[in-house]
Protein backbone atom coordinates (compact mmCIF):
# COMPACT_ATOMS: atom_id res chain seq x y z
CA UNK A 1 0.00 0.00 0.00
CA UNK A 2 1.32 3.24 -0.81
CA UNK A 3 1.00 6.47 1.53
CA UNK A 4 0.58 10.04 -0.08
CA UNK A 5 0.86 13.43 1.41
CA UNK A 6 0.20 16.28 -0.37
CA UNK A 7 1.01 19.23 0.59
CA UNK A 8 -0.62 23.05 -0.80
CA UNK A 9 2.34 25.52 0.60
CA UNK A 10 4.40 25.19 3.53
CA UNK A 11 3.63 22.51 6.26
CA UNK A 12 4.60 21.13 9.25
CA UNK A 13 3.67 17.53 9.89
CA UNK A 14 3.80 17.04 13.56
CA UNK A 15 3.18 12.95 12.94
CA UNK A 16 0.60 10.41 14.76
CA UNK A 17 1.06 6.97 14.42
CA UNK A 18 0.36 4.47 11.87
CA UNK A 19 -1.55 1.97 13.97
CA UNK A 20 -1.55 -2.29 14.11
CA UNK A 21 1.52 -2.62 15.76
CA UNK A 22 2.33 1.11 16.62
CA UNK A 23 4.52 2.42 13.62
CA UNK A 24 5.55 5.78 13.31
CA UNK A 25 6.40 7.11 10.04
CA UNK A 26 9.82 8.46 11.69
CA UNK A 27 10.29 4.41 11.31
CA UNK A 28 9.82 3.91 7.51
CA UNK A 29 12.03 5.00 4.61
CA UNK A 30 10.45 7.52 2.52
CA UNK A 31 10.21 5.89 -1.15
CA UNK A 32 9.57 9.55 -3.20
CA UNK A 33 9.38 12.95 -2.19
CA UNK A 34 9.55 16.43 -3.73
CA UNK A 35 9.78 19.63 -2.26
CA UNK A 36 9.09 23.16 -3.06
CA UNK A 37 11.55 24.50 -1.64
CA UNK A 38 14.53 23.16 0.79
CA UNK A 39 14.78 19.30 1.18
CA UNK A 40 12.38 17.22 3.36
CA UNK A 41 13.56 17.64 6.84
CA UNK A 42 12.53 15.43 9.99
CA UNK A 43 12.37 16.94 13.21
CA UNK A 44 14.12 20.24 11.97
CA UNK A 45 12.44 23.27 10.13
CA UNK A 46 13.76 25.35 7.38
CA UNK A 47 14.90 27.58 9.82
CA UNK A 48 14.52 26.53 12.90
CA UNK A 49 11.70 27.58 14.41
CA UNK A 50 9.98 25.95 17.62
CA UNK A 51 6.96 23.34 16.80
CA UNK A 52 4.10 23.02 19.31
CA UNK A 53 1.14 21.11 19.31
CA UNK A 54 -1.53 21.68 21.31
CA UNK A 55 0.52 24.19 23.23
CA UNK A 56 3.63 21.50 23.80
CA UNK A 57 6.50 21.37 22.35
CA UNK A 58 6.67 18.76 19.47
CA UNK A 59 10.08 16.57 18.96
CA UNK A 60 9.22 14.33 16.08
CA UNK A 61 7.58 15.84 13.03
CA UNK A 62 8.01 15.77 8.91
CA UNK A 63 9.01 19.37 7.72
CA UNK A 64 8.25 20.14 3.85
CA UNK A 65 7.83 22.82 2.33
CA UNK A 66 5.04 23.06 -0.76
CA UNK A 67 4.03 22.29 -3.07
CA UNK A 68 5.16 18.90 -1.94
CA UNK A 69 4.49 15.21 -2.05
CA UNK A 70 5.74 12.69 0.42
CA UNK A 71 5.74 8.82 -0.51
CA UNK A 72 5.23 5.98 2.07
CA UNK A 73 5.10 2.14 0.97
CA UNK A 74 3.27 0.95 4.31
CA UNK A 75 3.66 -2.40 5.56
CA UNK A 76 0.85 -4.89 5.40
CA UNK A 77 -1.67 -5.20 8.13
CA UNK A 78 -1.80 -1.33 8.74
CA UNK A 79 -5.38 -0.33 9.54
CA UNK A 80 -5.10 3.30 10.72
CA UNK A 81 -3.41 6.25 10.19
CA UNK A 82 -3.45 9.63 12.70
CA UNK A 83 -1.28 12.88 11.75
CA UNK A 84 -1.16 16.67 13.15
CA UNK A 85 -0.88 19.33 10.29
CA UNK A 86 0.92 22.35 12.15
CA UNK A 87 2.87 25.41 11.52
CA UNK A 88 5.98 26.41 12.24
CA UNK A 89 5.99 29.21 15.08
CA UNK A 90 7.32 32.71 14.83
CA UNK A 91 6.01 36.21 14.45
CA UNK A 92 7.19 36.15 11.26
CA UNK A 93 5.58 33.30 10.17
CA UNK A 94 2.92 32.56 7.09
CA UNK A 95 -0.83 32.80 8.17
CA UNK A 96 -1.16 29.50 6.95
CA UNK A 97 -3.80 28.85 3.74
CA UNK A 98 -2.69 25.46 2.64
CA UNK A 99 -4.43 22.14 2.64
CA UNK A 100 -3.53 18.64 3.31
CA UNK A 101 -4.49 15.80 1.48
CA UNK A 102 -3.78 12.20 2.03
CA UNK A 103 -4.03 9.39 -0.61
CA UNK A 104 -3.49 5.62 -0.28
CA UNK A 105 -2.97 3.69 -2.80
CA UNK A 106 -3.83 7.14 -5.30
CA UNK A 107 -7.22 7.58 -3.74
CA UNK A 108 -7.60 10.45 -2.07
CA UNK A 109 -8.91 10.03 1.60
CA UNK A 110 -8.37 13.24 3.35
CA UNK A 111 -8.67 16.30 2.26
CA UNK A 112 -8.10 19.81 4.76
CA UNK A 113 -10.08 22.61 4.47
CA UNK A 114 -6.98 25.76 4.18
CA UNK A 115 -5.32 25.95 8.07
CA UNK A 116 -6.52 29.34 8.40
CA UNK A 117 -10.14 27.89 9.12
CA UNK A 118 -9.00 26.27 12.05
CA UNK A 119 -9.24 27.89 14.92
CA UNK A 120 -6.23 26.31 16.47
CA UNK A 121 -4.20 26.19 13.31
CA UNK A 122 -4.36 22.61 13.85
CA UNK A 123 -5.21 20.05 11.42
CA UNK A 124 -6.39 16.38 12.88
CA UNK A 125 -6.10 14.11 10.32
CA UNK A 126 -7.23 10.46 10.73
CA UNK A 127 -8.17 7.49 8.42
CA UNK A 128 -9.51 4.34 9.63
CA UNK A 129 -10.12 0.76 7.51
Amino acid sequence: MKLWFLFISTVMFCLGNVRAEELSLLDLPVNDFKVGFGDLWISKTIDDRPVYLKGKPCEEYLFAHAPSRVVYDIPQGITSFSAWGVRPSGKSNIVGSWIYIVKIDGKEVFKSKPLLEYPSLEVFILKKA
